[in-house]
């Protein structure tokens, strides 16, 4: 799943967004640059495996590649703050309980009940994953 992640992202349009073909533009400003490549770093420092991009886009304007990164742990910066940018941050569970005690330590200020959670992640692991990564950013 993460290479075929990897792949779709490493084919996206990036440039200027009002032109044809484009999907994705550059960032905000360019201090953002600099918390992409904080947050690359910091991930690999932690042991992540850095599958596309990682990088700035040339040296004109605040573009940064999509950056998908797999194994990451749940220490590195980039599961604990929302980074604003093309990241996209992989980690994998080994069991059903450990996705679910993870999921409920980053709701537990939203005050959802584990079982409430079991039954969100049986029921819909995509939002599942939005979720984790929304709560990391709250």
């Amino acid at each position: 799943m993460s290479c075929g992640f990897a792949e779709r992202s490493r084919a996206l349009g990036i440039g200027n967004g009002l032109e044809d073909g484009v999907q994705m533009g550059p960032l905000i400003a360019p201090r953002r640059l600099e918390v992409m490549e904080r947050f690359v770093s910091d991930a690999r420092d932690h042991g992540a495996e850095i599958l596309t991009g990682g990088e700035r886009i040339g040296n004109l304007g605040n573009f940064y590649a999509p950056t998908v990164m797999k194994d990451v742990p749940e220490d590195a910066e980039i599961m604990n703050e929302e980074p604003f940018g093309p990241l996209a941050p992989i980690a994998s569970f080994k069991s059903f309980d450990e996705v679910s005690l993870r999921l409920h330590k980053m709701l537990q200020s939203e005050q959802f009940e584990m079982d409430e959670v079991e039954e969100l992640v049986q029921r819909d692991p995509v939002l599942t994953g939005h979720l984790l990564r929304s709560a990391n950013s709250a």
